[in-house]
């Protein structure tokens, strides 16, 4: 009997199925064939008119079937064989090795190959009768790193799995990465049979990654520059100011002249060590402490003996907010250096540091004669450019700060919460 899909409906033929409100022909020609079978089967023996008839049994307003095309891939699957469904499968799977994006290669049990996609044979230029029996020394060429080569032979000889990139030479003589990854195919019996090599040409994401890598060197370098132009600038206006100082007869102006070289030279100091550290937007506070105290006791060596003290934790501070800290730290240090010991030969300065769930803490005490105690009113009364700069560089820290003074020595506490401020620092003050 002839198969009911492949069978035009008898235009004479009238079933009493009505075509109307959008109803597919298909669907009266499979409704009239099934009706006609003599024999009451349709497609396989497994499925009688019966079958299809109790399967059918809610029907729209125009008399057909709801669910006939469901019957109909039931049906059509309990005909078809395991040889159909494995062709098809391999159909399948042959489609969507020609259309994938990536390129693959199926090699044997030694690594000869047995097939190479479209994507594979597009990139390095070659035709599927070049391509196939060749053994994996097709990927190497003259710039291909013989590690890399070996590391892919010794996998397929092991029939172990690899992943690497490979550069490799295309028909026409350019190179090209070819970022690739092996996998074995084992039988039932758990034999290796084949390999299978997929993987992407990623030359152009590794040549913008290149051009990427050297843009930052270029620019790191312009910044570090940059730090030790301004670091030597710096030490100039700080030698000149100096200079000027030695030669003034006016004490008091020789001793303002001195403070700004001093604060200038703070600032180089903090740009010499940026120059010199791998981070060009963050410093170590610690080392900034360190040069300065080592740059105030320099220039009062001679006037008294200070025993230094020191308690710092490694604390790495944005530049914005290490600019301001580096002041602040300047001007009480060399306060407490011109001050403290103005009535004893020697004394003692303590410096901490701590950084607690990043609030930074900088503790400095001297063991001198402490100050008076309405010196904070004094300050604010004379307007002193000590005081002034303490507390616009306190607005662009956002810090917090106390005095604490008796006849014992004076201590200094600031504390601030480390952020990472972007932008100009002096955009910060309120």
């Amino acid at each position: 009997m002839k198969d009911p899909l492949l069978r035009k409906q008898d235009p004479n033929h009238n079933n009493g199925i009505n075509n109307a409100k959008g109803q597919s022909r298909i669907d009266n020609e499979i409704v009239g064939d099934i009706r006609n079978n003599k024999d009451k089967k349709i497609l396989s023996e497994s499925l009688s008119i019966d079958e299809v008839t109790e399967k059918w049994a809610n029907m729209d307003e125009a008399g057909l079937p709801i669910s006939v095309m469901k019957s109909l891939f039931k049906a059509s699957i309990e005909r078809t064989d395991d040889k159909d469904v494995e062709k098809l499968r391999e159909k399948q799977f042959s489609k969507v090795l020609e259309l994938s994006p990536a390129m693959i290669i199926i090699t044997d049990r030694w690594g000869e190959f047995e097939y190479a996609n479209p994507m594979f044979l597009e990139t390095v230029g070659y035709s599927r009768e070049e391509v196939i029996g060749r053994g994996p020394g097709f990927l190497s060429s003259d710039i291909t790193s013989s590690d890399r080569f070996y590391e892919l032979e010794e996998a397929i000889l092991k029939g172990t799995t690899w992943k690497g990139e490979l550069i490799k030479r295309k028909k026409n003589g350019t190179k090209f990465i070819f970022s690739a990854s092996l996998s074995p195919v084992e039988n039932d019996e758990g034999f290796i049979t084949n390999f299978i090599i997929m993987g992407q040409d990623i030359t152009s994401f590794r040549e913008t990654q290149e051009k990427l890598k050297n843009a930052l060197e270029e620019k790191n370098v312009l910044l570090s520059e940059l730090h030790h132009r301004v670091k030597n600038n710096l030490a100039v206006v700080s030698g000149m100011m100096q200079l000027q100082a030695f030669n003034e007869k006016d004490d008091n102006l020789k001793s303002k002249l001195f403070s700004s070289a001093g604060r200038i030279k703070a600032m180089a100091t903090m740009h010499e060590l940026l120059y010199e550290s791998k981070s060009l937007n963050r410093i170590s506070f610690d080392q900034v402490i360190g040069r300065i105290v080592q740059h105030v006791s320099g220039v009062h060596k001679n006037e008294v003996k200070v025993e230094l003290k020191w308690d710092l934790d490694e604390v790495e501070l944005n530049v914005n907010q290490a600019h301001p800290c580096t002041l602040i730290i300047y001007e009480v240090i060399s306060n407490a250096y011109k001050h403290a010991f103005k009535t004893v030969e020697s004394g003692m300065i303590e410096i901490q540091m701590h950084s607690l769930n990043d609030e930074i803490i900088i503790s400095i005490r001297d063991n001198g004669i402490g100050m008076k105690k309405n010196y904070l009113e004094l300050g604010k009364q004379k307007s002193s450019t000590g005081y002034q700069l303490l507390n616009s560089l306190l607005k662009q820290l956002r810090a917090n700060y106390r005095y604490f003074s008796d006849d014992t020595g004076t201590r200094f506490l600031l504390n601030f919460k480390k952020e990472n401020i972007r932008g100009i620092s002096n955009a910060n003050i309120n």
